[in-house]
């Protein structure tokens, strides 16, 4: 892969407004549109988008308060797919695709300056980010002065800098944001930022202390040394790590292994392959200024942070080497008579004083693909020595993924669930136990279903007694279910809606799907409600946290709704009895015209949990 074509992401930082310093030339204090030609020459120069001239007009959202209200933001519509809801938009510089949240909260709005405060269509307009002013100056590029003076006189509100730094600014910051496209022209992009930074100088800096201008120095600094990097081999170590870099998606902070990066996260598992050359060739890469895609977010008050491919080489480094320490790591690494075997089953495993204490995903993978044999030796270790809280997860997938036979993965993680004492410890190994022997899965389950409480005095979102829905999902046996049925029927309220939460859950696919519509369908008659109160069990992102007040029956129609093939307006928190029995009323048309049609929704739709009457 080129390394010309790696894509930069820009942090947009919360605090950036405070940061523009002062600019070449005379400064421009607009106040109102006189003075307003030169700028726009300027804009037109660094080719700032323009909207064309019959585009109209709108408000665009681009998030939620912490009220759910809508944040909207003055844009232009580019365009609308009629098979969706989805429009493109224009917000300052930036092309983005909005979509409608609920009938309350639309991808867009007809323009306007005025908020509403209250009731169900409540919603925010945002008028103090610097893309604002980009919007005034193409509504004045076009004509429109009138609304382009109004929508100046909000902005100045919240913004007192001067117009020359107001453009500088979202000049860079158009670019920045343009290197994220996969065709972006760094070259000509590179080009115009050098253009920027002799035209601003002192909105850059070599120096470290400027905190800010520094950052956006280093940016085209490094973007220069992008651009000039020679395309290493495509299988190589360096050119798997440029891959990898110039790799982006919403899921990657999910894991390299998770089931939604298995494409995009590619190029990083390759790399683990190489095993110990692997971590050598990390090593030499480490202060390799290259830029990637991959960010640091922002958190608090530091803002978010663009990786180097140096940064990115030692991230992956440190992942391989588990429990050893980075340096360690490589020094035995570049020791010829390091066993590589023995090497990363010391790096899978931490231990103190005799007692396995914590495993890592990454050796663990490795030894899987490359020494399999590896694994039961540490299932025994963990047997002989595993703390109560060590987690069982990783090693029980790892196993799954081995190259082991479907009887040795069965018998490794069995002796696994039937050794350790810890509930959450069970239910990670039975949910890995489906996957390769369904039988023995189902023989060691079902008494632990059966020692469920009817509730629990943690907080009921990351509970283990509600984690088991996890187990049960994946499983094709009427046994299973019924008994399933029969624990959550029994179940407090609170519990009860936990411990089918996951019933829908997008990475469980097609799997039992008219199963799990069946078992929801069981409690379209409980009218039970569940009233969450602040902090104590409610505490985090429990089942349906956004809704103060649910009954059950409420809760399973909007699950079995997501499962359904006819998509569904979201039920919103405020609605009527008589609006939600109507939901429920569309839900159970579904269930029916999935029964006209044999259910077989998944191609399993036969045993599955019935109904009671």
């Amino acid at each position: 892969m080129n390394s010309r074509c790696l894509i930069c992401t820009l942090l947009l930082c919360a605090s950036f407004a405070s940061i523009v310093t002062g600019v070449a030339g005379e400064e421009v204090e607009l106040k109102n549109l006189n003075d307003l030609e030169n700028l726009i020459k300027i804009a037109k120069r660094y080719q700032l988008p323009m909207p064309a001239d019959d585009a109209e007009l709108i408000l665009a959202t681009k998030g939620w308060s912490s009220g759910e209200q809508g944040i909207y933001h003055p844009a232009f519509l580019i365009n609308t797919d009629s098979a969706s809801d989805e429009k493109t938009v224009l917000i300052g510089w930036s092309t983005e695709t909005v979509r409608n949240h609920s009938e309350f909260r639309p991808g867009t709005r007809e323009y306007s300056l005025t908020g509403q405060e209250s009731g169900k269509d409540a919603f925010i307009i945002s008028s103090r980010e610097v893309h604002v002013f980009s919007t005034v100056l193409q509504l004045a590029n076009r004509g429109d002065r009138q609304r382009a003076e109004q929508l100046l006189g909000q902005f100045r509100v919240y913004n007192s800098s001067n117009a020359e730094s107001l453009l500088a600014e979202s000049i860079f910051l158009h670019y920045y944001e343009k290197t994220k496209e996969p065709e972006a022209d760094l070259t000509v992009i590179h080009e115009l930022l050098t253009k920027l930074k002799e035209d601003y100088p002192e909105r850059f800096s070599d120096n470290p202390e400027d905190y800010y201008a520094y950052r956006r120095g280093a940016f085209v600094n490094d973007l220069g040394v992008t651009i000039a990097a020679e395309s290493p081999l495509p299988l190589s170590v360096e050119g798997l790590l440029v891959a990898w870099g110039n790799s982006s998606g919403k899921y990657l902070h999910l894991g390299i292994f998770d089931s939604h990066n298995v494409e995009v996260a590619r190029p990083a598992r390759a790399i683990f392959d190489y095993g110990m050359e692997g971590i050598r060739d990390l090593h030499e890469l480490h202060e390799d200024r290259r830029l990637t895609r991959h960010v640091i977010p922002q958190f608090n008050n530091a803002v978010e942070r663009r990786v180097r491919i140096g940064q990115l080489a030692s991230e992956l480094a440190e992942m391989m080497s588990g429990a050893y320490e980075l340096d360690r790591a490589v020094e035995l690494a570049s020791d010829e008579s390091t066993d590589e075997q023995q090497f990363f089953e010391n790096a899978a495993v931490q231990s103190k004083a005799g007692s396995v204490t914590k495993l890592y995903e990454v050796p663990l993978r490795i030894l899987a693909a490359k020494y399999p044999d590896s694994l039961p030796r540490i299932c025994e270790k963990v047997l002989e020595g595993g703390e109560a809280e060590v987690q069982l997860f990783t090693l029980a997938k790892s196993i799954v993924a081995s190259q082991l036979s479907s009887q040795q993965k069965s018998a490794a993680i069995v002796k696994l669930a039937e050794g350790m004492p810890g509930l959450g410890q069970k239910r990670s190994l039975l949910q890995n136990l489906v996957k390769v022997d369904e039988a023995a899965c189902t023989t060691l389950l079902l008494p632990l279903l059966d020692s469920l409480p009817t509730d629990v005095d943690s907080r009921y979102w990351d509970s283990e007694e509600a984690n088991f829905v996890h187990v049960v999902v994946q499983c094709s046996t009427d046994e299973v279910w019924n008994k399933y049925l029969v624990v959550v029927k029994r179940a407090s309220v609170g519990l009860r809606i936990e411990m089918m939460n996951a019933m829908n859950y997008s990475y469980i696919g097609d799997k039992n799907r008219r199963r799990r519509i069946d078992f929801l369908a069981n409690f379209l008659d409980d009218s039970q409600v569940r009233i969450r109160s602040g902090g104590g069990k409610f505490e985090g992102p429990c089942a349906a946290f956004t809704f103060p007040k649910i009954e059950v029956r409420n809760f399973v129609a909007m699950k079995i709704a997501s499962l359904l093939p006819a998509k569904m307006q979201r039920p919103a928190k405020d609605w009527t009895d008589d609006q939600w029995q109507e939901f429920r009323s569309k839900v159970q048309t579904g269930i029916d015209a999935l029964d006209e049609s044999k259910g077989d929704v998944d191609g399993k739709a036969e045993g599955s949990a019935k109904k009671d009457d």
